[in-house]
């Protein structure tokens, strides 16, 4: 494919979301292109320029086409990075912020018709090679909200955390990334007291203010389920404009929370979804849908955001026997397993081969 053929297929694949001219770009010639944009003036005799009449139209709408970059053809094209992609994806009703007329809301964020198509191509390319042509994966759609005891089990509840500093007048920021940021040292597996200890030690602070301490904020959306419960409130306060005394102060006998990833009904559902389906092991369960993450602080773009949709797929099998499915890494992964017994042990999977095995355990 010639550089202006290929020119011509990266903007059609973007602009129309065609699968497949998408299908005929790859990842090196993308990297190659966007190169040689940024790197080759636009003169006459390059393949990507058009001599232009200001005082005419070049097409029967009277607009110039522009580049990925977002700039016209009659000037050289600014740096790829960033803030271009999204000015871009804006421009041409890609992905925009949410409710931007009402100010927005950081972290969210809407997709147009293009959008919604390029989305679609995606979702579709992998559902075809995942679900469509394998006999032993199959789908489901699960609900956002599930019973909160799967996620007090599946450690979410407690552990699904991330460290956060505040200042004096109330600020807030991840403590990893300002410690990564600002020291440019890692926080793997420091406690929160570790990493104020480091801030103090360093004398840091974060816009100005002083940092008064670190604590952990869970990432999960809670939210209640019917009316809510009230606490210490005498029925006598209750009124016809509001019987449930909606403000007070309620109890969490009804928090629940917008599921942080998929996997976990897959996890609730898989023994009854190789039921019905008369699936035996190895098998594989996908699903595809929105999961939502109460990010300290979104950032570039849709890579870090609050709502974003997700494509998981849980595969079982079982360990004591070939799986032809998995690769040599796979193979050697190490996982801990706490069995019935009680017993917590750290084992690779290439290990239990021709072992009888207790299933009588979680992992």
């Amino acid at each position: 494919m010639s550089d202006k053929e290929f020119t011509n297929a990266l903007n059609n694949a973007i602009i129309d979301s065609h699968p497949t001219l998408l299908e005929q770009l790859n990842e090196s010639q993308m990297i190659e292109h966007l190169q040689k944009l940024q790197n080759t003036p636009n003169t006459p005799n390059t393949p990507n320029t058009q001599e232009i009449n200001p005082s005419s139209d070049t097409s029967s709408t009277g607009q110039r086409r522009r580049s990925l970059t977002g700039a016209t053809s009659s000037t050289t094209p600014p740096s790829f990075n960033i803030d271009t992609l999204v000015g871009f994806c804006k421009e041409k009703g890609f992905i925009f912020p949410s409710s931007e007329i009402y100010g927005g809301i950081k972290g969210f964020f809407d997709y147009g018709h293009y959008g919604v198509q390029l989305k679609r191509n995606i979702i579709d390319a992998y559902f075809s090679f995942f679900v469509t042509k394998r006999e032993n994966i199959i789908s489901q759609d699960g609900s956002i909200i599930s019973n909160p005891n799967v996620w007090k089990a599946s450690g979410h509840v407690d552990k699904f955390n991330d460290p956060i500093l505040i200042t004096r007048s109330n600020l807030k920021y991840r403590a990893d990334h300002f410690l990564e940021e600002t020291m440019n040292i890692s926080t793997e597996g420091m406690t929160n007291e570790k990493i104020f200890e480091i801030i103090q030690s360093n004398n840091l602070k974060y816009g100005g203010d002083d940092i008064v301490s670190v604590e952990h904020m869970n990432l999960m959306f809670a939210s209640q389920t019917g009316a809510p419960s009230v606490s210490s409130v005498s029925s006598a306060s209750s009124t016809s404009l509001n019987p449930y005394n909606v403000g007070k102060t309620q109890s969490n006998d009804n928090t629940v929370y917008l599921r942080p990833e998929t996997c976990q009904n897959i996890f609730c559902n898989a023994k009854y979804l190789a039921n019905v389906n008369r699936l035996s092991l190895p098998f594989g369960i996908t699903q595809i849908g929105k999961v939502f993450r109460n990010e300290i602080a979104p950032k570039n773009f849709i890579f870090r955001c609050r709502e974003f949709e997700q494509m998981e797929m849980e595969y079982f099998f079982n360990p004591s026997t070939e799986c032809i499915e998995l690769s040599a890494k796979h193979k050697t992964f190490g996982i801990e397993c706490k069995f019935a017994n009680g017993i917590t042990q750290f084992v690779e999977l290439n290990t239990l081969l021709g072992k009888n095995i207790d299933f009588d355990h979680h992992v």
